[in-house]
């Protein structure tokens, strides 16, 4: 059952209109270093505690290039929901009425332009709800985050999809083409070995500097099927692939079919397939009750 996001919050006296589009993952916390599998691995709730119990000056921590901390956790029945929020020190403060020329803000020393993306966490289905807004919050940033200055475990997340987004290709006895593409990616992560051949590519085209790739992998007009172990174990690589703020699978299908002989092909799109969610909510201007 898919969380809903909790939008009671909104302020009665919100002004102007916002659609707010959530993702769904999975949390995934691993001992890592000497001993691990003799360590007690903590739940994700309480990393949560542990960086909101910091003293205000221990909570930042640059996460690629940016300071960012949990600015609000509460704990409502069984559920936690917060706030992450990240300083934009590197971007100008501007401003422009419509129509009119850009000005500086008065933005004061010590002071600095944030984003804020808001979280619903559910222990008991293991799934965070996140709003989407990678100028505030990424999976990849916040699991940076809840181990930063930790040696003992990783965190990792992974998106969830509709529930038979995946089984559809499990299903299929022939698969004709994978394509995909990302979009200024950095970090390979730990590719599976059966999807190595992805990681080939990528650092093909990191040897030509170029800022993305777009892979098709086909019969073209031969007969048959591509490897449909593989196709599947690279679906799931890529779509657990870790992902700073920059980096995003923009495209993943895949096309083949159950019955070749008397089913047409059916194309799978991941992106699609993902698990999300969307609302029009109502936003006041008080930066502490935006949602």
């Amino acid at each position: 059952t898919a969380l809903r996001w909790n939008l009671d919050s909104a302020m009665p006296t919100a002004t102007f209109p916002k659609n707010i589009f959530v993702d769904f993952f999975t949390a995934k916390i691993e001992p890592v270093g000497d001993g691990a599998t003799n360590r007690t691995i903590p739940l994700f709730e309480e990393l949560l505690q542990e960086k909101f119990d910091l003293p205000a000056d221990q909570a930042l921590a640059d996460i690629h290039g940016y300071p960012m901390r949990l600015s609000r956790l509460e704990k409502i029945g069984s559920q936690w929901c917060g706030e992450f929020l990240k300083h934009r020190i590197y971007d100008p403060a501007v401003k422009a009425a419509r129509g009119g020329d850009p000005e500086g803000l008065n933005i004061l020393d010590g002071e600095t332009l944030i984003s804020m993306a808001c979280f619903l966490y559910d222990p008991g289905l293991n799934c965070l709800a996140l709003e989407r807004n990678r100028l505030a919050a990424s999976t990849s940033s916040i699991a940076n985050y809840l181990s930063n200055n930790r040696t003992d475990v990783a965190v990792d997340f992974s998106m969830l999809l509709q529930p038979d987004a995946l089984a559809r290709i499990s299903q299929m006895n022939e698969v004709r083409y994978l394509t995909f593409h990302l979009a200024s990616f950095r970090n390979l992560g730990n590719l599976d070995p059966d999807a190595r051949s992805i990681g080939h590519g990528l650092k093909l085209a990191r040897e030509f500097d170029a800022p993305s790739i777009s892979v098709k992998i086909g019969m073209s007009h031969q007969r048959g099927s591509l490897n449909v172990k593989r196709v599947l174990a690279a679906v799931k690589d890529l779509l657990n692939l870790r992902k700073s703020a920059e980096e995003a699978v923009s495209s993943l299908k895949v096309c083949g079919a159950e019955d070749p002989e008397h089913d047409p092909n059916n194309v799978v799109d991941l992106i699609e397939d993902r698990l999300t969610y969307n609302e029009e909510v109502r936003l006041g201007h008080d930066p502490a009750h935006l949602y």
